[in-house]
């Protein structure tokens, strides 16, 4: 099933380039294949639609896509479903990123639905993160702070779901390596993974502060 929109992203493709050349429309395999076939389609087509976004949106893009993909531990990187929540930035503005999110759904390079009464998005086909060198390049330049920054996310969900209960805040290592990168600004985060890293930080110092009283 997943081939099938794919294909038409190919078909149309090669249609709108035979339709440009002013003659009889054939579509031909042997076209198909001199225009790199399905993953030169989905390349040009993201190219494009990203082009097509000021330079504050293409900034904000880079936490969109960095937010809905799973970073593959041994294996191949695939798509995740993220709520929207957590791919506005903490300094972004939300409603002109959830306009962002219609925008690149519109142009099928995302897909959006409802989880409950939370707004979601994912990746609008899988083939993405291999076909199109600009996610491709971000994804590999920074896999690791992707990888933690969505963890981070989904924890800080699960945290706020549970009444920001403390034993699901970060200790030790995790809370370091979080704190350390934020430091160094190579996370992404939404206000409440922001909240989430720094009541972990105001939980451990407190600890710290009464043990050193008693």
């Amino acid at each position: 099933p997943g081939a099938l929109p794919l294909m038409q992203f190919a078909l149309r493709d090669l249609f709108e380039a035979q339709q440009a050349t002013g003659g009889v429309i054939a579509l031909t395999r042997a076209d198909y294949i001199a225009r790199g076939g399905i993953a030169k389609a989905l390349e040009r087509h993201a190219d494009k639609e990203f082009a097509r976004l000021a330079p504050e949106e293409q900034q904000w893009a880079r936490a969109i896509f960095s937010g809905v993909i799973e970073i593959g531990r041994g294996t191949q990187d695939t798509r995740r479903t993220a709520l929207l929540d957590e791919v506005v930035s903490e300094n972004a503005d939300a409603a002109r990123v959830k306009t962002l999110v219609d925008k690149l759904a519109t142009a099928r390079l995302l897909t959006t639905d409802r989880l409950g009464k939370h707004e979601t998005v994912t990746l609008a086909h899988e083939a993405l993160i291999d076909a199109w060198a600009w996610l491709k390049r971000l994804v590999n330049e920074n896999r690791d702070a992707i990888a933690l920054q969505n963890e981070i996310a989904q924890d800080a969900q699960e945290w706020d779901a549970q009444k920001r209960d403390e034993s699901y805040l970060y200790r030790g290592a995790r809370l370091a390596t979080a704190q350390e990168k934020l430091q160094q600004n190579k996370l992404t985060l939404s206000g409440l993974a922001q909240e989430f890293v720094q009541a972990g930080i105001a939980a451990r110092d407190a600890e710290r502060a009464a043990r050193e009283a008693q």
